[in-house]
């Protein structure tokens, strides 16, 4: 009995065994060829990374210029507000100018008055120099006369008396000639004066006209009025700011760069300059580095000339990104990079098109790139926006269509990266 007992309950098992293996044969589903997985892939190249730092600072125009009289007197008029864009020569603020229109008169009476003296002088020079001719004449016959008498002394032909008479009247007319010289010598001397006279005389006019021009405050160049410091009825004084005007073309960023930082930085440098305001980067360049530190911050101001933008104006804050020169590194996209707790990864694309997982060491974010500092090597292929489908071993179809992923997963964030599951198989 015991030995049917034994039988039966081989029995039993082996038709377990059966409909066991009847019923796995039965739900196993047939072996289907996986189908390549399109995707994008990069082939990885060395690159040159900037090791860079951010510098704040403000913008300012490169010509900053207060307006301010020359003269003093109270404000006529104001032709211009805070804002309004001007030209060069423009008129900005006119003082009061009685006092300089005086002396404009004054000066011009006084330079007709030295005028009518020239032409005074004129003519005693030329009543000076006619007496001067005459009595060069008058001496010339008056020693032809005594020569003639003294060959005829000596034959005895005219008496002493008369030969006296002559000699005596040549000495007059060699007299007379000479007070004639002194006279034209005065008279030209005293044109000298009077010329002199007319010279200082428009010396004053111009001065006075000059005056008279200071009570017109003018742009001296094109621009834009930043600060205006006066008012109608005001009185101006030398030096005292009536206005500020500034170039509304040409404006630099003002750094505030680290004194540890500063050997970083040369003149010509291009410079990637951020205004919020404007929502904008404008590409700049150094035009300066001030040689002298602030002892309170411990850093040196550097000058970044910025191109001319719309709304651009002094005051606006600004962020500088200044760039060192980097190292060579391997970057890939921070899209190729897989996360799963401590662990980073991507995938590799062999010689047959395969995807084979790499575990690697990230290094610095740079942008939407991310340094890899071991795992793989310039020459390699690898995946840059890896599918959740996408796993060690599958099959690629490389294709450059970001549209030929599977939805959703070309624009996942590093946070769904990070908790993306990753399935490791045994082949």
């Amino acid at each position: 009995m015991i030995r049917n007992l034994i039988l039966a309950a081989a029995l039993i098992s082996t038709l377990a065994l059966v409909q066991c293996s009847a019923d796995r044969t039965s739900t196993s589903e047939p072996v289907v060829a996986e189908s390549p997985i399109p995707v994008k892939i990069e082939t990885v190249s060395q690159t040159t990374a900037a090791d860079g730092f951010e510098a704040t600072g403000t913008v300012s125009s490169k010509t900053v210029t207060p307006i301010s009289a020359k003269v003093m007197g109270y404000v006529e008029s104001v032709e211009v507000r805070e804002g309004d864009r001007v030209q060069a020569g423009q008129l900005l603020v006119s003082i009061d100018s009685r006092d300089a229109r005086t002396r404009v008169t004054q000066a011009e009476a006084g330079l007709a008055e030295a005028k009518s003296a020239l032409e005074e002088v004129n003519r005693s020079i030329d009543a000076a120099q006619s007496a001067r001719d005459a009595a060069a004449a008058n001496a010339q016959l008056a020693d032809s006369t005594f020569q003639r008498f003294a060959e005829l002394l000596k034959r005895n032909s005219v008496s002493k008396q008369e030969y006296d008479e002559v000699s005596a009247r040549k000495q007059s007319a060699e007299a007379q000639l000479r007070q004639s010289e002194e006279m034209l010598q005065s008279a030209r001397a005293k044109k000298g004066q009077v010329e002199s006279k007319i010279e200082q005389a428009q010396a004053a006019l111009e001065q006075a006209r000059l005056y008279l021009g200071y009570c017109r405050v003018q742009a001296p160049f094109a621009g834009v009025i930043s600060d205006k410091q006066v008012d109608l009825g005001q009185l101006a004084s030398p030096g005292v700011p009536l206005l500020t005007l500034e170039d509304a073309k040409n404006f630099e960023m003002h750094a505030i760069v680290p004194e540890s930082r500063i050997d970083q930085i040369a003149v010509g440098q291009a410079v990637d300059v951020s205004v919020d305001s404007l929502g904008r980067t404008l590409s700049g360049s150094v035009v300066d580095i001030v040689p002298r530190s602030d002892p309170a911050s411990r850093s040196v101001m550097v000058k970044i000339r910025l191109p001319y933008s719309p709304g651009l104006h002094s005051g606006l804050y600004a962020t500088a990104q200044l760039l060192d020169k980097g190292e060579t590194i391997i970057s890939v996209p921070a899209s190729a990079l897989i996360y799963r707790g401590q662990l980073v990864g991507l995938y590799k694309v062999d010689e047959s098109n395969h995807a084979t997982f790499r575990l690697v060491k990230p290094g610095r974010e740079l942008g939407d790139r991310v340094e890899v500092l071991s795992g793989i090597s310039p020459g390699d292929r690898v995946v840059v926006e890896p599918s959740d489908s996408l796993k060690d071993g599958s099959s690629l179809e490389i294709s450059a269509n970001r549209n030929l992923l599977p939805t959703g997963d070309a624009n996942r964030t590093k946070s769904q990266r990070q908790t993306a599951t990753l399935e490791f198989e045994n082949c």
